[in-house]
């Protein structure tokens, strides 16, 4: 087991196979050592991960978002300041918060956070009637969902509604995103998608 190699106390070794999710500790630490991460960094991920999985209560691998990660790091600061005179401060947080996503992210189990797009709705529709009216391929739908996505996000942070949408908010976005288009399509492509 990967544990005995890192731990020699009978305690210490009892309390990481006991502690849940062992088996998905133990892969992600010799993850760690394939990718030739030192045994002190080891040793240290493995006690910060019991924290972890106890913090955010993981019986079971489970998604999890980075808000929550970084309100566990916060909470289980809380906690360790509370009872000890040897406090964690901000790195103790940012050592918590970083093992905690290398975990999630190593078992897949990390979600990526909800990015608010206004007037999905409009999105949806547009991106149904692309393929289903039109019969478009899915390069074609997935880029122009891209740019019909941004525009609409663009246009929602200024908390308008999508009724009161003019010609003159699409030039004015388009002037905005031109010169990055033009490096990144070139200006033949550009002036050909509109």
């Amino acid at each position: 087991m990967v544990f005995d190699k890192y731990f020699s106390l009978p305690a210490a070794l009892a309390r990481h196979r006991s502690a849940p999710l062992a088996r998905e500790r133990e892969r992600f630490l010799t993850h760690l050592e394939a990718g030739g991460t030192g045994r002190q960094t080891i040793r240290t991920a493995a006690c910060y991960l019991l924290q972890v999985i106890q913090i955010l209560g993981l019986r079971r691998l489970r998604d999890v978002t980075p808000e929550e990660v970084e309100h566990a790091a916060n909470r289980w600061n809380k906690l360790r300041n509370q009872d000890s005179q040897y406090t964690t401060g901000q790195l103790g947080v940012q050592c918590f918060a970083g093992f905690a996503r290398l975990f999630l992210r190593f078992q897949g189990r990390l979600k990526p956070p909800r990015i608010y797009q206004p007037f999905s709705k409009y999105v949806d529709d547009f991106v149904e009637a692309m393929s289903s009216e039109r019969g478009l391929s899915a390069e074609t739908i997935r880029g122009r969902r891209y740019r019909a996505a941004d525009f609409l996000k663009w246009y929602g942070e200024r908390h308008r509604r999508f009724r009161d949408a003019r010609l003159t908010d699409i030039d004015a976005y388009i002037r905005r995103v031109a010169h990055a288009w033009r490096r990144h399509c070139g200006p033949q492509r550009l002036e050909g998608d509109f």
